[in-house]
């Protein structure tokens, strides 16, 4: 009688199954390893995207909400390619109407001395490039109330100028957008391009209240366009995802 072979593989587990998976947990801890972000970078990402989106289509009720008067003629790319092949990104670039460039950054973080080199890279690399002056404002936000805003290397002195959000109160500007709604005047864009900026101001107001006001407001600008009205309710919306915790900070700032 012939006595049956065995397959070499007939009973063998090949890979080990109890390896496949435990190479696959291991992927997976390691996949969610690189997906978590810290607090600040949310906030990072969530700002720039607010303040990029209302700087394109607003920049010129922008302007004057920061203090400046000179009007901006066209948005400029915001790449530059440094030597060794790196590049740098710049939050936001206009150039203005006497041929300058506006160099904006947005920042939830104080880095101080380091963040100042950074900029100052961005500056050079840009007025080499376009040929043209350029000055770079800063705009703080968080709890940032006295963040450095010059820097003195070797023989040179390098300086932006510093927007502390903060600074602003939300309460009183929603109280005026109020009033001014009671007295029957019509809302404009300048009007509306702050309220995105509300949960980054100061005040006594939780963030929930200030979304819902500036809701609120939006629902009555009827000379304002829909689209315009939908990229500002959109730009205010994001502003609210920032965890809560860290943007509690600003509401103890500035009451």
């Amino acid at each position: 009688m012939r006595r049956r072979t065995k397959s070499p593989t007939r009973g063998r587990k090949g890979p080990s199954t109890a390896r496949i998976k435990n190479r696959k947990n291991k992927d997976n801890k390691n996949e969610k390893t690189v997906l978590v972000k810290s607090d600040s970078d949310v906030v990072d990402k969530v700002e720039d995207g607010v303040m990029k989106v209302m700087m394109e289509f607003f920049s010129e009720e922008m302007l004057p909400v920061f203090g400046i008067t000179m009007k901006a003629t066209k948005v400029l790319a915001t790449e530059e390619v440094q030597i060794k092949l790196s590049k740098g990104y710049e939050d936001f670039n206009l150039e203005m109407e006497d041929g300058s460039i506006a160099h904006f950054e947005f920042q939830s973080t104080n880095e101080g001395t380091e963040g100042l080199r950074r900029f100052r890279v961005y500056e050079s690399s840009l007025c080499y490039k376009m040929k043209k002056s350029v000055i770079t404002y800063v705009l703080f936000s968080g709890h940032i109330m006295d963040p450095m805003a010059e820097l003195e290397d070797g023989i040179n002195l390098y300086k932006v100028i510093p927007i502390i959000m903060s600074k602003e109160n939300a309460d009183l500007l929603l109280a005026d957008l109020r009033a001014k709604i009671d007295r029957g005047e019509p809302l404009t864009r300048s009007d509306l391009v702050t309220l995105p900026l509300l949960p980054l101001y100061g005040g006594k107001s939780s963030q929930q209240e200030r979304i819902r006001a500036a809701f609120e407001i939006t629902a009555k600008a009827d000379n304002v366009s829909r689209p315009d009205v939908e990229k500002i309710e959109a730009a205010a919306y994001a502003a609210k995802e920032t965890p809560p915790h860290i943007r509690s900070a600003a509401d103890r700032v500035c009451h």
